[in-house]
């Protein structure tokens, strides 16, 4: 298992953030590698069930994200399946300048042995795209007062 967590203000208030977060096509313009996120269907909770595919280094992988925690304005949290396995947890602080936002993800990894291999570099390119993830999150509600 690999877990990385990563927090960066925006300068929108949080519910703006939840709003532009709550749309699953955003994700996918924020998230590098992250080719495609469709919403499946609208759950009980208010969350979403989401079909998504990841491309990285020439390789797709494709699954669901399942919405289990959906908290407007506040809090929402992922179980991943399919070719991804793991949970992100996005939550949302009023600060001064805007909205605190820390995304915080579990990612499960194949394997006692590749595992024990890879850990250290899965880690250091998922916190990475974490850390770009944030900054295109930043930039796409910074740059139009309008987005979300």
């Amino acid at each position: 298992m690999v877990a990385v967590s990563e927090s960066i203000t925006v300068g929108r208030p949080p519910a703006a953030v939840f709003a532009y977060l709550d749309q699953p096509e955003h994700h996918a313009v924020v998230t590098p590698s992250l080719a495609e996120s469709k919403p499946v269907e609208t759950l009980d909770n208010g969350g979403k069930r989401v079909r998504y595919v990841y491309r990285m280094a020439g390789i797709s992988r494709e699954g669901q994200l399942t919405e289990t925690v959906h908290e407007a304005g506040r809090r929402m949290c992922f179980e991943l399946s399919g070719g991804i396995t793991g949970e992100i947890d996005i939550t949302l602080e009023p600060v001064e300048e805007g909205t605190e936002v820390t995304y915080s993800a579990t990612y499960d990894l194949p394997g006692r042995v590749v595992a024990a291999v890879t850990k250290p570099l899965v880690r250091r390119f998922n916190r990475r795209q974490l850390q770009e993830t944030l900054r295109n999150l930043k930039t796409e509600l910074e740059a139009d007062p309008a987005t979300a």
